[in-house]
């Protein structure tokens, strides 16, 4: 159980320090799509990211540029 728990509380905290700290609909239908949402996001961010340190490129400009 201890593992599981050093698994996701960084990503709680990342998703936190990137401007993420309430909901704003209400209903839990509507926080949960809210938070797929947020989650999504987290994690197109780390796979640009990853792209990023892969090719090279510091930029998400000429990354872009890159792939046309």
């Amino acid at each position: 159980m201890q593992n599981v728990r050093l698994l996701f509380k960084p990503v709680f905290g990342q998703i936190k320090t990137g401007g993420f700290r309430r909901f704003s609909l209400r209903g839990f239908k509507k926080a949960g799509g809210e938070f797929s949402l947020v989650c999504a996001v987290s994690n197109f961010k780390k796979i640009v990211n990853m792209i990023k340190d892969q090719t090279g490129c510091s930029k998400e400009r000429e990354l872009l540029l890159q792939a046309t």
